[in-house]
C-alpha cells in the first residue's frame, strides 16, 4: 500500500462525510506545521543558543526550559490563527487561553503540552508535543469554559507528535543576565582601561607608574577570567588571553619580550635574540608574527562551516560584502583623526584598527601582526570583546534601521544543495580569490581547504583533527601569546583609547551597512528578503546569524531566519579575509 500522509487521510474521509466543514482538517494541518516548526528549532537548538532553563517554574511545578517557551509561543501564535479554535489550554499557562475576537473562531478547544520531556534533549532522548482536541457540543454558546466541552474518553483526537532526538551542542547556560548586565560586565574593564590610558597620558612615564598600572591590569585580567568562566563570554579565547594578561603584568616575570618583535622580516637581528634568549611566550608569539596561527584557525573553521545557504542564495554575497564597509569606513575615520592631530596613526596602524569592523578575531590578529604588531594586544582585546557583545550591539542598530513590517518578512525555504555543488564551491572560491587578491590566498585558501575536507567525505580523520585537536591547540597558543602582549608598558597609551572607540564604530558601521543593503534587496525583490539578515554580514559565525534569528522571531514567532542569515554570515567570513588581503597588499 502506498504511503499516505495525515492530511491526505483526513481529506479522503472528509469527502465521504457530507456534513464535514473542513475545520478539523485545517486544525490538524496547522498542528502539523507547528510541529515541523518546533522540530526545526530542536534540530538547531545548539546553533540558536536556546538550550537550558529560563529560571521559571510552570503550573505543574516543573522547571521551564527555553525550548518549552519557544514551542509554546509557536503553538499559540499559529493555532490562534487557524480559524478552528475557540480556546486553548497549555501546560505553560495557568489560565484558559481564549481566541482573540480579531481572529475567526471555530468549535474546538486545543489542550497541549508544547514540548514534553524537553530536558531529555541534553541526553539525546526523544521529545514531543502532546495534545488533545475537544469539540464544543451542539447548543453551547457564549463564553468558553472547559465544562462546555466533551471531556470523555471519546475526545475528537488525542495524540502526540514525536520529534527525534538530534545530536546538538548541549551547553547549558545560567538564567538571567540580559543585555544590561552584559554591558555592565564589559564596561568595568573598559572603564579601567580608558581611565588608565587617560592617567598615563597625564603623567610622566616612570617605573613606579608602570608597576601600579601592572597591578591594575592583573585585576582586569582576573575580571576577564570571571567573564570567561562564570559568564561564558567567548571562553575559548578569553580564558587563555586573560591568563596571559596576568602573567605579562607580574613583576619581573619577563614572560615575553616585545622589543624583540619590532622589526619586519626574518632578516631582522632581533630574531637571533629570540632564538637565543627568548622564553615560551616569545616562541609561541613567533607563530603570530609569522602569520601561522590565524590560517590554521581558518582551516578548523572551514571544517565546521556549511556554505550551503550561500550556495543556494548567491545574493547573500552582496550582504556579506556590504558589511565590510565598516572596515574601510573606519580606516578613513582613523586617517581623519590623524589629519586633525588628535592621534598619530600611521597608514598601517589605521588599516590594522579598521579590520576590527569585520568582527573576525583571527583575521584581525593576522592583519595586525603584519602591519602593526605594536598594537596587537589592544586590537585583539577590542576585537574579541566586541565579538562577545554582538547580541548587545547589533539589535538596537537593526531595529533602528528597519520597520516592523520589514522585520516580519518570512523568507522562502532555501533549495537543497547537491554534494557536487558543495565540493566545487570551495575549489572555485580558492582559485578565484587567490587570482584577484593574492594576499588573501592564505586565509581564504585554508578556509576552503577545511570546507573541502568536510564536504568530500573521504578524509574524516584529518577533518576531525583540523576541526578539533589542531584548532584547540592553536587557539591556546594564539590566545595565550596575544594575552602576553598586553603588558602595561605596551598596552597603556593614547592609542589604546582611540582603538577601543574606533573598534566600536567599525563594528557598528559594518552592521548598519549590511542592514541597509538588506533593505535595498527588500525593495528590489518586492518584499521577499528580510533586511535583518544583512546584519549577519559581519563574520562573527554563528553569533551574528543567531541575532538575526532572534530579532526576527521577536516580531514574528513563526519566522525562521537562521539558515537565511547563515548565507551572509559565511559570506562575511570570506569578505573579511578578502578585505584583509586588500589592506595587506596596499600597506604591507
Amino acid at each position: 500500500m502506498a504511503d499516505i500522509t495525515v492530511t491526505e487521510h483526513l481529506l479522503l474521509h472528509q469527502k465521504r462525510t457530507p456534513q464535514a466543514t473542513g475545520q478539523f482538517t485545517g486544525l490538524l494541518y496547522d498542528l502539523i506545521l507547528s510541529g515541523k516548526s518546533i522540530s526545526r528549532r530542536i534540530n538547531k537548538a545548539g546553533l540558536l543558543d536556546i538550550l537550558g532553563g529560563t529560571g521559571e517554574v510552570n503550573v505543574q511545578g516543573e522547571n521551564v526550559q527555553k525550548l518549552d517557551t519557544i514551542a509554546n509561543r509557536i503553538l499559540l501564535y499559529r493555532m490562534e490563527r487557524c480559524g478552528a479554535l475557540c480556546a486553548m489550554s497549555s501546560e505553560e499557562e495557568a489560565e484558559l487561553i481564549r481566541v482573540s475576537p480579531e481572529f475567526p473562531r471555530g468549535d474546538y478547544i486545543l489542550i497541549f503540552d508544547p514540548l514534553d520531556g524537553s530536558s531529555n534533549i541534553d541526553v539525546n532522548i526523544n521529545v514531543g508535543t502532546i495534545f488533545s482536541i475537544l469539540r464544543r457540543p451542539e447548543g453551547h454558546s457564549g463564553d468558553v469554559t472547559l465544562d462546555a466541552f466533551e471531556t470523555d474518553a471519546a475526545a475528537e483526537a488525542a495524540s502526540d507528535t514525536l520529534f527525534p532526538a538530534t545530536p546538538v551542542y548541549a551547553r547549558k547556560r545560567k538564567a538571567g543576565g540580559g543585555n544590561i548586565a552584559k554591558i555592565a560586565l564589559f564596561a568595568v574593564p573598559a572603564v579601567v582601561i580608558l581611565a588608565g590610558a587617560a592617567f598615563m597620558m597625564a603623567q610622566p612615564r616612570s617605573n613606579d607608574l608602570f608597576v601600579l598600572m601592572g597591578h591594575i591590569y592583573k585585576v582586569v585580567g582576573c575580571f576577564l577570567l570571571y567573564l570567561a568562566i562564570v559568564k561564558e563570554f567567548e571562553p575559548l579565547i578569553l580564558l587563555p588571553m586573560a591568563f596571559g594578561m596576568i602573567l605579562a603584568n607580574l613583576p619581573g616575570s619577563g614572560v615575553i619580550h616585545m622589543q624583540y618583535f619590532v622589526g619586519d622580516g626574518l632578516e631582522h637581528p632581533m630574531w637571533v635574540e629570540i632564538l637565543n634568549n627568548g622564553g615560551l611566550a616569545d616562541m609561541l608569539y613567533m607563530g603570530v608574527k609569522l602569520g601561522i596561527y590565524p590560517p590554521l584557525i581558518f582551516l578548523g573553521i572551514g571544517t565546521m562551516t556549511d556554505f550551503a545557504p550561500l550556495i543556494s542564495n548567491p545574493k547573500s554575497l552582496l550582504l556579506g560584502a556590504a558589511a565590510q564597509f565598516g572596515i574601510f569606513g573606519t580606516y578613513m575615520g582613523a586617517r581623519l583623526l590623524t589629519a586633525t592631530g588628535l592621534v598619530d596613526f600611521t597608514q598601517k596602524q589605521s588599516a590594522a584598527i579598521a579590520i576590527i569592523g569585520g568582527a573576525d578575531g583571527p583575521t584581525a590578529i593576522f592583519v595586525t601582526s603584519r602591519l602593526a604588531p605594536e598594537l596587537l594586544g589592544s586590537i585583539a582585546v577590542a576585537a574579541y570583546s566586541y565579538m562577545a557583545l554582538v547580541p548587545v550591539i547589533q539589535p538596537p542598530i537593526m531595529k533602528a534601521l528597519t520597520t516592523s513590517k520589514e522585520r516580519s518578512v518570512v523568507m522562502k525555504q532555501l533549495r537543497t544543495v547537491s554534494k557536487t555543488e558543495r565540493i566545487i564551491f570551495p575549489i572555485m572560491v580558492a582559485i578565484i580569490v587567490s587570482l584577484i587578491v593574492p594576499d588573501a590566498a592564505v586565509l581564504v585558501g585554508m578556509l576552503m581547504l577545511g570546507n573541502l575536507m568536510k564536504e568530500c567525505g573521504v578524509v574524516d580523520r584529518i577533518q576531525k583533527t583540523a576541526g578539533n585537536e589542531l584548532m584547540n591547540i592553536i587557539t591556546i597558543f594564539l590566545a595565550l601569546s596575544v594575552g602576553c602582549t598586553t603588558s602595561a608598558n605596551t598596552f597603556l597609551n593614547t592609542r589604546t583609547l582611540f582603538i577601543i572607540v574606533l573598534g566600536l564604530i567599525a563594528f557598528s558601521f559594518g552592521t548598519a551597512a549590511g542592514v541597509l543593503c538588506g533593505k535595498v534587496m527588500y525593495k528590489l525583490t518586492g518584499g521577499q528578503v528580510n533586511p535583518l539578515i544583512g546584519s549577519a554580514g559581519v563574520s562573527a559565525v554563528p553569533m551574528a546569524a543567531r541575532v538575526s534569528q532572534k530579532v526576527g522571531q521577536s516580531e514574528n514567532p513563526s519566522n525562521f531566519l537562521l539558515m537565511h542569515a547563515m548565507g551572509p554570515n559565511v559570506a562575511g567570513v570570506i569578505g573579511s579575509a578578502i578585505a584583509a588581503g586588500v589592506l595587506i597588499s596596499l600597506y604591507g
